[in-house]
């Protein structure tokens, strides 16, 4: 049986506290709201919840101070604290991580997944999603219905946010469209590529997430000679391979040469 955990929630907004009260609710979990930052920690201190849900632009003593004073006391290290805001801007991110929230979730609020990521976030899950187990060639048919038939692309998911992708075959066409049917929502990750052969790179290009504007994306893998990662990628979008280049991409797309160890 799951745990029941004690939250609070703090929001400017009483609407948003009531929405996120009631979707933290529906899982069996018991809730405090509250509307002032300054209020919600004598809550805080005095009850320890599990785990706190804050807005991070509040009157009297924002989302940031909040989370700073909970950190600096040491009867609350284990309390959880998960950022809820609607700014979306990396730099807001990296604060919130540096302060010592947990997680960060983005408003507007998916509210059939609300319930389960901050959950996962409060468990530290790891989830492990094969998307693709086969080499050299995507292999449709009987036989390949227990592993399926696609071509390598594993996934790592941590309940702290942090997502990598190991490989780009074929199968990360499927978790691109099972990424796409969350909804909208910003994606950042890391996909590293084991070496380029053709089995293990050919879907890229069909990984829909790359061309949204706001997704973030690092793209690692070693070096071949002196042929870049970069140039690995875009040379089988080039033109006369593929009708859509590297520059189309609308996500920002960092990639980096690995050197051995």
């Amino acid at each position: 049986m799951a745990k029941n955990y004690f939250f609070v929630v703090v929001d400017d907004d009483p609407a948003v506290v009531e929405i996120i009260t009631a979707l933290i609710s529906s899982g069996g979990h018991r809730v405090a709201g509250e509307t002032s930052g300054a209020a919600a920690l004598a809550i805080i201190k005095k009850q320890k919840p599990d785990c706190v849900l804050a807005d991070i632009m509040m009157p009297e003593k924002d989302g940031f101070e909040l989370c700073a004073e909970i950190r600096e006391d040491a009867t609350l290290s284990a309390t959880k604290v998960i950022m809820v805001s609607g700014k979306t801007y990396d730099q807001d991110r990296k604060r919130a991580k540096e302060l010592g929230a947990n997680g960060f979730i983005t408003k507007p609020v998916d509210a059939a997944g609300f319930l389960g990521e901050v959950e996962r976030i409060i468990a530290d899950d790891i989830s492990l999603g094969f998307w693709g187990v086969r080499g050299t060639l995507p292999v449709p048919g009987e036989n390949t219905l227990r592993y399926g038939g696609n071509t390598p692309c594993v996934t790592l998911e941590f309940g702290q946010g942090q997502f990598f992708i190991f490989d780009g075959g074929s199968g990360i066409k499927a978790l691109s469209d099972h990424l796409m049917g969350k909804g909208p929502e910003r994606i950042e990750a890391k996909i590293f590529i084991s070496h380029p052969h053709w089995d293990h790179i050919n879907a890229l290009p069909f990984f829909v997430p790359l061309y949204i504007t706001g997704n973030d994306f690092e793209i690692l893998g070693a070096t071949h000679g002196n042929i870049s990662m970069h140039e690995l990628i875009s040379a089988q979008m080039d033109g006369i391979y593929f009708p859509i280049t590297i520059h189309e991409f609308g996500a920002r797309v960092y990639f980096r040469d690995l050197g051995e160890g």
